[in-house]
């Protein structure tokens, strides 16, 4: 096993299950209903190309005053949103889907185009249509990592399992695993090596 990415935090059995048969059977099978993967697809056509972001809040933010962790476990919405601007410049990409909490969506939305006034580079922000965002939570956010696997990029968090299914979904519809980022981490965090072994 590459041993950088054990030195970043990344266990064993994660690489081994990532490069494993296994891996793809079951995150094959766990795929959204065709309903919602036409809803999808409806908003990724009409946006691309775009990249992707998931902006962890809520319960995360308690979770980080409460153990005070290291940065890149809990990035400030600033720092995601120079990060964010940074890849979107590099990839040429505009557009910026935009993942997050409801209850706390409108306001990460405005500080985001408080921020976007400080800089030169043209940012568009859009989110889940209004009809979408009246649907129960658990199936708005099925929709909205939908829509993060069909972004040109995406960026979320190392420490959180919403970001780590969409990377995962991501590997399975081909996408290079250079195009999912975590808020700071090099971009070759989720990249894996083969495990000797694996199947």
């Amino acid at each position: 096993i590459n041993a950088e990415y054990m030195g970043a935090g990344t266990p064993k059995w994660v690489l081994m299950f990532e490069n494993s048969a296994l891996f793809r059977r079951i995150f094959g099978v766990l795929q959204p209903p065709r309903a919602l993967q036409q809803s999808i697809l409806r908003v990724a056509t009409a946006n691309k190309p775009f990249l992707a972001i998931h902006v962890r809040v809520g319960d995360f933010f308690k979770w980080c005053s409460q153990t005070g962790s290291q940065p890149f476990k809990c990035p400030t919405p600033t720092v995601m949103f120079h990060e964010m601007a940074s890849v979107a410049l590099r990839r040429n990409l505009s557009r910026v889907f935009v993942a997050c909490d409801p209850r706390h969506l409108d306001s990460t939305l405005a500080l985001f185009s408080r921020l976007k006034a400080g800089i030169s580079q043209e940012l568009t922000f859009f989110q889940l249509p209004a009809e979408m965002q009246q649907l129960r939570g658990d199936v708005r956010s099925v929709l909205e990592q939908g829509i993060c696997v069909e972004a040109e990029a995406f960026m979320g968090n190392s420490y959180s399992t919403w970001t780590h299914t969409v990377h995962y979904r991501r590997r399975l519809r081909n996408h290079s695993c250079h195009t999912s980022h975590m808020w700071m981490r090099k971009d070759s965090f989720t990249c894996v090596s083969k495990v000797a072994g694996a199947t």
